[in-house]
């Protein structure tokens, strides 16, 4: 069922009139929100110069002044001006919070319209009053009490103005007290000043009582814009919601409008296909009506052709029984003819088999023979002897024979000879090229040789002139290794991007022992290995935490394989430092040298261990597992 608000129902809104709509209304909420606001600026105001007020009351620090009456009109003026500004300004609170109302009832009557949209019951809360009636049955019986005193008629008048006060007082009635306490002060003769302190004191409470109104007023006004404003929150949360909810409905009935849509069109459909079976229908009664007419003309005519019939197949019986006896005869002629045709197409089959294969075996010994002719025609031409003269070739076709060898098999060996001659030349043409090389290198020993000589005598003169002798030079400390490199493997791009004239080395850092952990510290920290090769820059390994077990790390230097290289081997060896890294800083704690002597020894791979020392602390705090290999030798 629609929902049907203002003569129009929900699908008939638009989209776009659904947003306008929907932004007029936040529209006038940001404007009712600026507003409130500015009441609520109001408010403070007014609150300050109550609280102003209060604190001039409350403040005992102040002078006290006797209020003697002279300066009663002034100071009741003022008071009577604050008040009716007071005044002015919550009737014009009152005012604006009218308007405000009014406003409120239309955005929530607009609120209430989108409500009705989504079949939301509003909620009405009622509120009961009480009632708290209280008895004063002691100051009652007392007036009365006092009421008889006063028929008796010896009382003075004195006693009469005191029991008229007394009753009006306990009436409460402290307005009808007033006049006969003014007749009983003039009775003693006391003065009229007690009165005029009555008077503004009375002044001064009907001020306050108006002030407190004020307050409670005010704090009434706050409590209604509190309220305002949480009612606003919650009506804009809830046509927020409203909001989304309407969408979801207005899209779940626009879905309804396309199904409902589809709906019609498949029922036009259907009311067409309607139409066209009727007239189907029709058509087929009429085809039915033909079918009996016709079927009424078959009838006759199929009695008439039944006839016909009858005679026709009285004659062919008696043709049938001539046909039958001479067909008995061929039947028999026909399965000898049968039996024979069976046993010429079994021979046909056999012999056509038999064909296939010989032409198969024929086109095998073609090929065969054809790649023979062309090798060995090849070979003939190559020479003027008849191979049959050649006691050899002859041979060879006599063991043919005996190992029952066919054209296939000498095939297979001449693919092999053929592979064999392949590899023959592409090593000759190696040697061809390692000769050259060779010839290079010894050039370059020459010149290498030259070049050591001269650097001989240069060191000889300089250990003459300097007194150094050579058995004097410290001697490279001994490494223990292990021939062998199970991890160090040289990557194929790598290999093939060498020059004729390099090599190259590759280190692959391990397992790791830490020793003394203390020389780490306390702190959480990682570690890496740096090391120094040859010419080449300093290479470091992956950093790892001290409590794994190995580096894992493969490096590897490319580096001319000369004799430079090869007397660096032999008289250096490569630094690797212990680095511990903290956050972004890293310190070196010990170092430790690989020698590459086991590469003179023509061991391409080993494997080693290396000794972290300390400088600091003078200890050996750390083992690190190590293999090394080359991929070409050095040069000797």
């Amino acid at each position: 069922m629609n929902e049907i608000f203002r003569n129009r129902l929900l699908p008939e809104y638009s989209r776009q009139e659904l947003e306008e709509e929907f932004i007029r209304c936040c529209e006038s909420l940001d404007e009712k929100a600026t507003e409130i606001l500015k009441l609520e600026k109001q408010a403070q105001y007014l609150d300050g110069r109550l609280g102003r007020l209060q604190q001039d009351i409350e403040d005992q620090s102040r002078q006290q002044v006797c209020f003697d009456g002279k300066h009663a009109p002034i100071a009741y003026r003022q008071s009577q001006l604050t008040v009716k500004e007071l005044q002015d300004q919550i009737t014009e609170l009152e005012t604006d919070l009218a308007q405000r109302q009014l406003k409120r009832d239309k955005v929530l009557q607009e609120v209430r319209y989108f409500r009705s949209l989504l079949n939301f019951p509003g909620k009405r809360s009622k509120v009961g009053t009480t009632t708290n009636k209280g008895k004063r049955k002691t100051r009652a019986e007392l007036a009365r009490m006092l009421s008889v005193l006063l028929t008796n008629k010896q009382i003075p008048p004195q006693m009469i103005y005191r029991v008229q006060t007394a009753i009006s007082i306990l009436n409460h009635n402290l307005d009808d007290a007033e006049q006969p306490m003014r007749e009983l002060m003039e009775c003693i003769g006391e003065s009229l000043q007690l009165f005029e302190m009555l008077d503004k004191k009375k002044q001064i409470k009907e001020r306050e009582e108006k002030i407190e109104q004020m307050r409670a007023k005010l704090a009434e006004l706050r409590q209604r814009h509190d309220e305002m404003t949480d009612m606003h929150k919650k009506l804009l949360q809830q046509y927020k919601d409203e909001a989304e909810q309407n969408n979801a409905k207005y899209k779940e009935v626009m879905d309804l409008q396309h199904e409902k849509e589809a709906k019609e069109a498949e029922a036009a459909k259907l009311n067409e296909l309607q139409i066209i079976a009727d007239g189907l229908k029709n058509e087929i009664q009429l085809l039915e009506d033909q079918k009996v007419k016709l079927k009424e003309d078959n009838d006759e005519r199929i009695k008439k052709l039944r006839e016909q019939m009858e005679e026709a197949i009285k004659k062919l019986k008696s043709e049938l029984a001539d046909l039958e006896n001479h067909c008995a005869a061929l039947r028999a002629s026909n399965k000898d003819l049968e039996s024979r045709v069976a046993e010429l197409e079994r021979q046909y089959a056999d012999a056509k088999e038999r064909r296939d294969e010989i032409e198969e075996i024929s086109q095998k010994l073609q090929a065969e023979y054809m790649s023979l002719r062309g090798y060995f025609v090849q070979m003939l031409s190559q020479t003027n002897d008849d191979p049959f003269e050649n006691q050899r070739f002859v041979d060879f076709l006599n063991q043919m024979g005996a190992k029952d060898w066919k054209f296939a098999t000498i095939r297979m060996f001449q693919d092999d000879i053929e592979k064999l001659k392949t590899r023959k030349q592409l090593i000759l043409e190696k040697m061809a090229k390692y000769e050259n090389f060779q010839a290079k290198l010894n050039d370059m020993i020459a010149s290498k040789n030259e070049l050591i000589a001269a650097l001989e005598s240069q060191l000889q003169s300089l250990q003459i002139e300097n007194g150094i002798m050579l058995d004097q030079m410290a001697v490279k400390p001994k490494q223990d290794y292990v021939e062998g490199a199970p991890h160090v493997e040289f990557e194929q791009e790598a290999v093939i991007n060498l020059l004729e004239e390099e090599t190259a080395i590759m280190i692959s850092f391990r397992e790791f022992n830490i020793i003394k952990p203390q020389i780490l510290g306390p702190k959480k920290c990682q570690i890496l290995l740096s090391i120094d090769f040859y010419e080449h820059e300093t290479q470091m390994t992956r950093a790892v935490s001290p409590t794994d077990d190995s580096f894992d790390t493969s490096i590897m230097f490319t580096c001319k394989n000369d004799f430079q290289l090869r007397d660096y081997v032999k008289k250096s060896c490569a630094k690797v430092q212990f680095y511990k890294i903290i956050g972004f800083d890293s310190n070196p704690i010990g170092e430790a040298i690989i020698s590459f002597a086991p590469f003179l020894d023509d061991k391409n791979e080993f494997t080693s261990t290396l000794t972290f020392h300390s400088p600091d602390s003078n200890v050996d705090f750390a083992e690190v597992k190590y293999e090394a290999g080359i991929y070409i030798p050095l040069l000797k």
